[in-house]
Protein backbone atom coordinates (compact mmCIF):
# COMPACT_ATOMS: atom_id res chain seq x y z
CA UNK A 1 0.00 0.00 0.00
CA UNK A 2 1.59 4.00 -0.64
CA UNK A 3 2.48 5.74 1.85
CA UNK A 4 0.06 8.43 2.48
CA UNK A 5 1.02 12.18 1.72
CA UNK A 6 1.36 14.51 4.59
CA UNK A 7 -0.85 17.83 4.04
CA UNK A 8 1.96 19.63 5.68
CA UNK A 9 5.08 18.44 3.60
CA UNK A 10 3.19 20.16 1.01
CA UNK A 11 4.01 23.42 2.64
CA UNK A 12 7.30 23.37 0.69
CA UNK A 13 6.08 23.11 -2.89
CA UNK A 14 3.13 25.79 -2.03
CA UNK A 15 5.56 28.44 -0.82
CA UNK A 16 7.77 27.95 -4.10
CA UNK A 17 5.01 28.50 -6.44
CA UNK A 18 4.14 26.94 -9.96
CA UNK A 19 6.71 28.93 -12.17
CA UNK A 20 9.70 27.46 -10.57
CA UNK A 21 8.43 23.78 -10.93
CA UNK A 22 9.64 22.30 -14.38
CA UNK A 23 6.64 20.36 -15.47
CA UNK A 24 5.39 20.59 -19.14
CA UNK A 25 1.53 21.41 -19.81
CA UNK A 26 0.17 19.87 -22.75
CA UNK A 27 3.20 18.18 -23.64
CA UNK A 28 1.13 15.30 -25.62
CA UNK A 29 0.80 17.62 -28.56
CA UNK A 30 4.07 17.93 -30.50
CA UNK A 31 3.47 20.75 -32.15
CA UNK A 32 3.27 22.73 -28.94
CA UNK A 33 6.36 20.87 -27.87
CA UNK A 34 8.55 21.81 -30.77
CA UNK A 35 6.85 25.39 -30.04
CA UNK A 36 8.03 25.71 -26.91
CA UNK A 37 11.38 24.41 -27.37
CA UNK A 38 12.15 27.26 -30.00
CA UNK A 39 10.73 30.36 -27.76
CA UNK A 40 12.27 29.15 -24.56
CA UNK A 41 13.31 32.09 -22.46
CA UNK A 42 15.27 30.04 -20.08
CA UNK A 43 17.75 28.65 -22.34
CA UNK A 44 17.37 29.89 -25.52
CA UNK A 45 18.92 27.61 -28.35
CA UNK A 46 19.53 25.18 -25.36
CA UNK A 47 23.03 25.47 -26.15
CA UNK A 48 24.50 23.38 -23.19
CA UNK A 49 21.27 20.21 -24.13
CA UNK A 50 23.21 17.06 -25.35
CA UNK A 51 21.44 14.45 -27.18
CA UNK A 52 21.85 11.67 -25.57
CA UNK A 53 23.15 9.71 -28.47
CA UNK A 54 25.50 12.52 -29.22
CA UNK A 55 26.74 12.31 -25.34
CA UNK A 56 30.53 11.13 -25.04
CA UNK A 57 33.03 10.85 -22.30
CA UNK A 58 34.67 14.17 -23.84
CA UNK A 59 31.56 16.21 -22.82
CA UNK A 60 32.60 15.29 -19.05
CA UNK A 61 34.82 17.88 -17.04
CA UNK A 62 38.27 17.12 -17.96
CA UNK A 63 39.28 15.89 -14.37
CA UNK A 64 36.43 13.97 -14.66
CA UNK A 65 36.80 12.23 -17.85
CA UNK A 66 37.03 8.55 -17.67
CA UNK A 67 35.29 5.39 -18.41
CA UNK A 68 33.61 4.74 -15.11
CA UNK A 69 32.45 7.95 -14.61
CA UNK A 70 30.89 7.62 -18.29
CA UNK A 71 30.13 3.90 -17.62
CA UNK A 72 27.63 5.16 -14.57
CA UNK A 73 26.12 8.05 -16.12
CA UNK A 74 25.38 5.93 -19.16
CA UNK A 75 24.03 3.37 -17.38
CA UNK A 76 21.61 6.18 -15.53
CA UNK A 77 20.41 7.61 -19.04
CA UNK A 78 19.32 4.07 -20.33
CA UNK A 79 17.04 3.89 -17.21
CA UNK A 80 15.64 7.86 -17.59
CA UNK A 81 12.10 8.25 -18.91
CA UNK A 82 9.61 10.74 -19.47
CA UNK A 83 6.16 10.84 -17.80
CA UNK A 84 2.93 11.64 -19.70
CA UNK A 85 0.18 12.38 -16.61
CA UNK A 86 -2.99 12.77 -17.97
CA UNK A 87 -5.16 13.41 -14.93
CA UNK A 88 -5.01 15.89 -12.45
CA UNK A 89 -6.04 14.15 -8.59
CA UNK A 90 -8.57 16.34 -6.49
CA UNK A 91 -6.19 15.62 -3.44
CA UNK A 92 -3.32 17.86 -4.77
CA UNK A 93 -4.07 20.59 -1.63
CA UNK A 94 -4.40 24.60 -2.75
CA UNK A 95 -1.00 26.14 -3.69
CA UNK A 96 -0.08 22.67 -5.12
CA UNK A 97 1.25 22.81 -8.71
CA UNK A 98 -2.19 22.28 -10.85
CA UNK A 99 -4.31 22.84 -7.68
CA UNK A 100 -5.93 25.09 -10.60
CA UNK A 101 -7.09 22.36 -12.74
CA UNK A 102 -7.99 19.57 -10.24
CA UNK A 103 -10.41 17.01 -11.80
CA UNK A 104 -9.27 17.47 -15.27
CA UNK A 105 -7.46 15.51 -17.40
CA UNK A 106 -4.91 18.74 -19.14
CA UNK A 107 -1.87 16.35 -19.97
CA UNK A 108 1.69 17.42 -18.09
CA UNK A 109 4.67 16.30 -19.00
CA UNK A 110 7.62 15.39 -16.77
CA UNK A 111 10.66 12.82 -16.41
CA UNK A 112 12.08 10.22 -14.07
CA UNK A 113 14.01 7.02 -14.23
CA UNK A 114 13.93 3.60 -13.64
CA UNK A 115 14.96 2.53 -10.34
CA UNK A 116 13.77 -1.38 -9.89
CA UNK A 117 12.77 -3.96 -12.04
CA UNK A 118 11.29 -7.42 -10.64
CA UNK A 119 9.99 -10.15 -12.78
CA UNK A 120 6.69 -11.37 -11.73
CA UNK A 121 4.75 -14.86 -12.22
CA UNK A 122 3.10 -15.07 -9.12
CA UNK A 123 0.00 -13.19 -9.70
CA UNK A 124 -1.90 -12.02 -13.23
CA UNK A 125 -0.68 -8.69 -14.24
CA UNK A 126 -2.68 -5.82 -12.41
CA UNK A 127 -2.09 -3.04 -15.51
CA UNK A 128 -5.35 -1.48 -16.28
CA UNK A 129 -5.78 -2.46 -19.41
CA UNK A 130 -5.59 -6.31 -18.03
CA UNK A 131 -7.96 -5.01 -15.52
CA UNK A 132 -10.21 -3.89 -18.39
CA UNK A 133 -9.44 -7.62 -20.37
CA UNK A 134 -11.58 -10.76 -20.15
CA UNK A 135 -8.27 -12.84 -20.40
CA UNK A 136 -5.88 -10.77 -18.67
CA UNK A 137 -2.07 -11.21 -19.20
CA UNK A 138 -0.54 -14.84 -17.45
CA UNK A 139 2.74 -15.57 -16.85
CA UNK A 140 6.00 -13.70 -16.80
CA UNK A 141 5.79 -9.95 -16.70
CA UNK A 142 7.85 -7.10 -15.25
CA UNK A 143 6.90 -4.85 -12.12
CA UNK A 144 8.94 -1.74 -12.66
CA UNK A 145 9.48 0.97 -10.01
CA UNK A 146 10.02 4.38 -11.49
CA UNK A 147 11.05 7.36 -9.69
CA UNK A 148 9.63 10.73 -10.09
CA UNK A 149 8.83 14.15 -8.80
CA UNK A 150 5.98 14.39 -6.03
CA UNK A 151 4.73 17.57 -8.29
CA UNK A 152 4.94 15.16 -11.50
CA UNK A 153 2.88 12.35 -9.88
CA UNK A 154 1.01 13.72 -6.81
CA UNK A 155 -0.85 10.03 -6.00
CA UNK A 156 -2.52 6.66 -7.00
CA UNK A 157 -5.38 8.59 -9.01
CA UNK A 158 -2.78 10.05 -11.06
CA UNK A 159 -0.65 7.09 -11.30
CA UNK A 160 -3.30 5.44 -13.12
CA UNK A 161 -3.43 7.56 -15.60
CA UNK A 162 0.61 7.90 -16.59
CA UNK A 163 2.06 6.61 -19.29
CA UNK A 164 6.04 6.14 -19.09
CA UNK A 165 7.87 6.53 -22.29
CA UNK A 166 11.22 4.48 -21.95
CA UNK A 167 14.11 4.73 -24.95
CA UNK A 168 12.86 7.80 -26.05
CA UNK A 169 16.10 8.49 -27.27
CA UNK A 170 15.67 10.30 -30.29
CA UNK A 171 12.09 12.27 -32.71
CA UNK A 172 12.92 8.98 -34.79
CA UNK A 173 12.38 6.20 -31.65
CA UNK A 174 8.16 6.78 -32.15
CA UNK A 175 8.24 5.50 -35.60
CA UNK A 176 10.82 2.59 -35.69
CA UNK A 177 9.78 1.14 -32.38
CA UNK A 178 12.63 2.19 -29.98
CA UNK A 179 10.51 3.79 -27.79
CA UNK A 180 8.67 1.46 -25.61
CA UNK A 181 5.43 3.17 -23.58
CA UNK A 182 4.24 1.16 -19.37
CA UNK A 183 1.71 2.21 -17.72
CA UNK A 184 1.53 2.76 -13.90
CA UNK A 185 -0.65 1.36 -12.21
CA UNK A 186 0.03 2.84 -8.27
CA UNK A 187 2.62 4.96 -6.49
CA UNK A 188 4.36 2.81 -3.92
CA UNK A 189 6.04 5.97 -1.99
CA UNK A 190 5.43 9.64 -2.46
CA UNK A 191 6.64 12.32 -0.30
CA UNK A 192 5.71 16.25 -0.68
CA UNK A 193 8.35 17.33 1.43
CA UNK A 194 11.01 15.13 -0.65
CA UNK A 195 9.45 16.02 -3.46
CA UNK A 196 9.78 12.33 -4.52
CA UNK A 197 7.38 9.68 -5.86
CA UNK A 198 7.80 6.50 -6.52
CA UNK A 199 5.81 4.99 -9.27
CA UNK A 200 5.02 0.94 -9.99
CA UNK A 201 4.36 0.15 -13.40
CA UNK A 202 3.87 -3.23 -15.47
CA UNK A 203 5.41 -4.27 -18.49
CA UNK A 204 4.58 -7.48 -21.23
CA UNK A 205 7.24 -6.81 -23.54
CA UNK A 206 10.47 -8.42 -21.48
CA UNK A 207 12.75 -8.62 -24.87
CA UNK A 208 12.75 -4.87 -24.61
CA UNK A 209 12.80 -4.21 -21.13
CA UNK A 210 14.58 -6.33 -19.33
CA UNK A 211 17.61 -6.34 -22.28
CA UNK A 212 18.32 -3.07 -21.17
CA UNK A 213 17.20 -3.16 -17.16
CA UNK A 214 18.96 -6.54 -15.46
CA UNK A 215 16.73 -7.67 -12.88
CA UNK A 216 16.77 -6.62 -9.46
CA UNK A 217 18.83 -3.67 -9.93
CA UNK A 218 18.62 -0.49 -7.67
CA UNK A 219 19.88 2.73 -7.74
CA UNK A 220 18.97 3.99 -4.60
CA UNK A 221 21.45 6.47 -3.13
CA UNK A 222 23.07 6.83 -0.23
CA UNK A 223 21.58 8.09 3.28
CA UNK A 224 25.18 10.48 3.70
CA UNK A 225 25.19 13.39 1.64
CA UNK A 226 28.85 13.15 0.44
CA UNK A 227 28.76 15.88 -2.56
CA UNK A 228 30.81 19.06 -2.12
CA UNK A 229 30.78 22.50 -4.17
CA UNK A 230 32.10 22.09 -7.82
CA UNK A 231 31.80 18.35 -7.70
CA UNK A 232 30.73 17.63 -11.33
CA UNK A 233 26.20 17.25 -11.65
CA UNK A 234 24.53 16.12 -14.76
CA UNK A 235 20.87 16.17 -15.32
CA UNK A 236 19.05 13.48 -18.04
CA UNK A 237 15.96 14.66 -18.77
CA UNK A 238 12.95 15.01 -21.19
CA UNK A 239 12.73 18.83 -21.54
CA UNK A 240 9.92 19.91 -23.70
CA UNK A 241 8.90 16.79 -23.58
CA UNK A 242 11.42 16.08 -26.39
CA UNK A 243 14.12 13.30 -26.56
CA UNK A 244 16.46 12.59 -24.08
CA UNK A 245 19.03 15.29 -23.20
CA UNK A 246 22.07 15.49 -20.72
CA UNK A 247 23.46 18.66 -19.35
CA UNK A 248 26.61 19.19 -17.62
CA UNK A 249 27.29 21.50 -14.56
CA UNK A 250 28.60 21.65 -11.17
CA UNK A 251 27.03 20.77 -7.38
CA UNK A 252 27.00 25.15 -6.16
CA UNK A 253 25.91 23.58 -2.94
CA UNK A 254 24.83 20.50 -0.75
CA UNK A 255 23.03 20.65 2.59
CA UNK A 256 22.73 17.65 4.38
CA UNK A 257 21.11 19.21 6.85
CA UNK A 258 17.93 19.19 5.51
CA UNK A 259 15.49 16.06 5.72
CA UNK A 260 15.69 15.99 1.50
CA UNK A 261 19.16 16.29 1.70
CA UNK A 262 18.79 19.49 -0.81
CA UNK A 263 21.87 19.79 -3.67
CA UNK A 264 21.77 23.04 -5.88
CA UNK A 265 23.24 22.70 -9.26
CA UNK A 266 24.33 25.06 -12.49
CA UNK A 267 23.20 22.07 -14.77
CA UNK A 268 20.59 23.49 -17.05
CA UNK A 269 16.88 22.85 -16.87
CA UNK A 270 13.89 23.10 -18.47
CA UNK A 271 10.04 22.80 -18.60
CA UNK A 272 9.63 18.78 -18.36
CA UNK A 273 12.90 18.80 -16.46
CA UNK A 274 10.95 18.20 -13.20
CA UNK A 275 11.51 14.49 -11.53
CA UNK A 276 14.83 14.22 -13.80
CA UNK A 277 17.73 11.98 -12.26
CA UNK A 278 20.43 14.44 -11.22
CA UNK A 279 23.70 12.54 -11.03
CA UNK A 280 26.15 13.87 -9.35
CA UNK A 281 30.30 12.63 -8.72
CA UNK A 282 32.39 12.69 -5.66
CA UNK A 283 35.66 11.27 -5.15
CA UNK A 284 36.06 7.91 -2.37
CA UNK A 285 39.52 5.92 -2.19
CA UNK A 286 40.51 7.09 -5.64
CA UNK A 287 37.26 6.20 -7.12
CA UNK A 288 34.39 8.09 -8.38
CA UNK A 289 31.11 7.54 -6.39
CA UNK A 290 27.71 8.51 -7.73
CA UNK A 291 24.76 9.92 -5.83
CA UNK A 292 21.45 10.26 -7.60
CA UNK A 293 18.67 13.18 -6.94
CA UNK A 294 15.74 14.03 -8.22
CA UNK A 295 15.45 17.13 -10.22
CA UNK A 296 12.46 19.24 -8.12
CA UNK A 297 12.97 23.16 -8.91
CA UNK A 298 14.45 25.51 -11.27
CA UNK A 299 15.41 29.31 -11.37
CA UNK A 300 16.67 29.32 -7.38
CA UNK A 301 19.53 30.54 -5.72
CA UNK A 302 20.37 33.06 -8.51
CA UNK A 303 18.93 31.05 -11.56
CA UNK A 304 20.85 27.76 -10.09
CA UNK A 305 18.44 24.72 -10.02
CA UNK A 306 17.75 22.51 -7.46
CA UNK A 307 17.02 18.56 -6.11
CA UNK A 308 16.44 16.20 -3.31
CA UNK A 309 19.34 13.97 -2.47
CA UNK A 310 16.60 11.33 -1.24
CA UNK A 311 17.31 7.99 0.17
CA UNK A 312 13.68 6.42 -0.94
CA UNK A 313 13.29 2.96 0.85
CA UNK A 314 10.59 0.96 -0.04
CA UNK A 315 8.98 -1.58 2.66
Amino acid sequence: MAEPIENVAGRKRMDQGLHECEVFEDGSDVMEGNMSWASCQKNPGHPSFIPYPDFRVEHLPEEWRSQDVFKQVSELAERAVKLRVGYTSMARPEGFPFYNVRGTSVIHTGSGWIEHVVSRSDTPCPCLDCARNDSPHQGEWLEVNVVTACHVVYDAEEARSTLVDVHYNTKASRRNGTMKTIRAYDVLKSDALEDACVLVCAAHDLANIQLSFPLKVSLQPTPDLKLKRDDPCLVISHPHGHPKQITVGKVKDADPSRPEGLITYSSSTCRGSSGAPVIAFYTESSRAISQSSVHSMGGVSGGLNQGSCVYIKLE
